[in-house]
């Protein structure tokens, strides 16, 4: 039987997941704020993107509460490496066309192509994926429970970060956001 302590150590590296996205969205919700943020030093902004995936893909591993169901002959275990490598495709080719912190990367056309042709926010629908099956393979059910946060924050997010897309790119981006409806998660939202 798994303490309290392992379900509060869990909860306790989820909020760094939150405090983080908090900040950023403090940070996102200003076009001046925006500046500063992405004028500090890169160690700074890779620390932030540290701090957004390293409690959603460390959370899964920490001891506590199973999801309670059966696993029907390892079906869950499956369902979670598939959505892991799906999540890690979509990072990856996110990554193969923008870098690992966005606006790190020199200013070019918008990238529409590749995993940005199924979703606009690939890098966040594959740490959600991921992020799902992580739970799903190490069969965590406290931080299975935070997914449907993290799914709210990172479209949160995408609103924000749309609103700059607009102004940067104009009239192409509203194209492309007509061409490709889904946010974060294809077919959904």
């Amino acid at each position: 039987m798994l303490s309290a302590q392992n379900t509060l150590v869990v909860l306790a590296v989820l909020s760094m997941n939150l405090l983080a996205t908090i900040i950023y969205l403090f940070f996102l919700s200003s076009e001046a704020r925006k500046s500063r943020f992405f004028q500090a030093p890169v160690w700074v902004q890779k620390l932030f993107v540290l701090l957004f995936v390293g409690p959603l893909f460390g959370s899964p591993i920490l001891p506590q509460a199973s999801i309670p169901t059966a696993d029907f002959g390892g079906v869950r275990l499956w369902v979670g490496v598939i959505f892991a490598a799906l999540g890690c495709i979509f990072i990856l080719g996110s990554f193969l066309k923008i870098g690992v912190v966005p606006s790190l990367r020199k200013r070019s056309g918008l990238i529409t192509q590749g995993v940005y042709g199924i979703v606009r926010h690939p890098i966040y629908a594959g740490t959600i994926f991921a992020f799902l099956g992580l739970n799903l393979i190490f069969n965590a059910f406290i931080s299975l429970l935070y997914l449907p946060v993290s799914i709210a924050l990172y479209f949160i997010m995408t609103v924000h970060e749309e609103k700059s897309l607009v102004h940067e790119y104009g009239q192409e981006y509203l194209d492309y956001r007509s061409d490709v409806p889904k946010r974060i998660i294809p077919f959904v939202m």
